[in-house]
């Protein structure tokens, strides 16, 4: 969905819900999941939360650890999110091909529209 959409008058307010931060973990089998704290899903109307609760996975999981120590203890850690690592790499790359006279793909290493406080 684009800002553009979500801001719009077509948009329900009542639809017009986010969450305010999350982060990823994996399942006992290795799935990938998102995680969510109860804390930033509460304050969301009981439709937002069924649809949220419809994808709670019972069992182990295991949250990624730098994403529980930033969030929980409030620590910094040397780690950085994959979505950051990426277009880090993306834009050494984009380096690397100007160098030798070709474009990869600068449009993906914009950050001017980032989610705040992306933390995956």
């Amino acid at each position: 969905m684009t800002e553009q959409y979500y801001r719009s008058r077509e948009m329900l307010t009542s639809e017009q819900v986010m969450i305010e931060n999350f982060g990823l973990a994996s399942s006992a089998k290795g799935n990938r999941l998102v995680a969510v704290y109860l804390r930033y899903l509460s304050p969301m109307p009981a439709k937002h939360q069924g649809h949220w609760k419809s994808y709670q996975v019972r069992g182990a999981c295991k949250i990624e650890p730098n994403y529980y120590l930033r969030t929980t203890y409030d620590q910094w850690t040397d780690g950085i999110s994959v979505y950051s690592a990426l277009l880090d790499e993306i834009s050494h790359i984009n380096k690397l091909c100007g160098i030798i006279g070709l474009r990869f793909c600068s449009e993906m290493t914009s950050r001017k529209n980032d989610p705040r406080d992306l933390a995956f």
